[in-house]
């Protein structure tokens, strides 16, 4: 299992009161790519960056509900953008959007 630092003063800011977001953060950070650059189906995925659509989001940000402990509640698309809107106007993240012959992708 490989570990990851987190700055002692994220645990002061805002981030922490929205769960999605700071979810959605430490899975940024801990699967970006810290080694060497490779190329993901004709994409080049350099130091620092992570491609995930928001279907796959979704499954890696469910969560158990606060009245049924055994059902798994996935977000909405809508919260994922949200949550990731909140990222990028608090400077968590930068976006970058590419296109190639699949269409357009923001990551």
């Amino acid at each position: 299992m490989e570990h990851f630092r987190v700055p002692k003063d994220l645990l002061e800011h805002d981030i922490i009161k929205n769960d999605l977001a700071f979810k959605l953060f430490l899975k940024i950070i801990g699967n970006a790519c810290y080694k060497g650059a490779y190329n993901l189906k004709g994409i080049n995925i350099t130091r620092g960056q992570w491609l995930r659509s928001r279907r796959k989001l979704q499954e890696d940000l469910q969560r158990y509900t606060g009245t049924e402990k055994n059902k798994l509640v996935k977000p909405s698309p809508q919260e994922i953008v949200i949550a990731t809107q909140y990222l990028i106007n608090n400077d968590f993240v930068i976006t970058q959007i590419i296109k190639n012959k699949i269409g357009r992708i923001t990551y």
